[in-house]
């Protein structure tokens, strides 16, 4: 067996962590999101019930039903609600 050489890696000068540095616990967090709903008003959206994300779809997963693919609802659901953050966030951006 070969012996592999010791690598040192050598940086620069330690960064300090400066600023505030947030530890929420639920009490902040329920006190948050009331202070943002009493200064913008909720958007809702529909539930799509359905999965069109895969070649196997469109697939129905309402009452209980699980997709070609395995996917659940609650999974749809996180699914969708996490693009629709993306897709808010990178419109900001632009």
């Amino acid at each position: 067996m070969e012996e592999k050489p010791e690598i040192l890696i050598k940086g620069g000068e330690e960064l300090e962590r400066t600023g505030k540095f947030i530890n929420p616990n639920v009490t902040d967090l329920r006190n948050h999101d009331a202070n943002l709903l009493g200064r913008f008003k909720p958007k809702y959206y529909a539930f799509i019930q359905q999965c069109q994300y895969c070649a196997f779809g469109p697939c129905d997963l309402s009452k209980n039903r699980k997709g070609a693919c395995g996917m659940w609802l609650n999974v749809q659901m996180a699914r969708e609600a996490l693009v629709t953050a993306i897709a808010g966030g990178i419109k900001i951006c632009e």
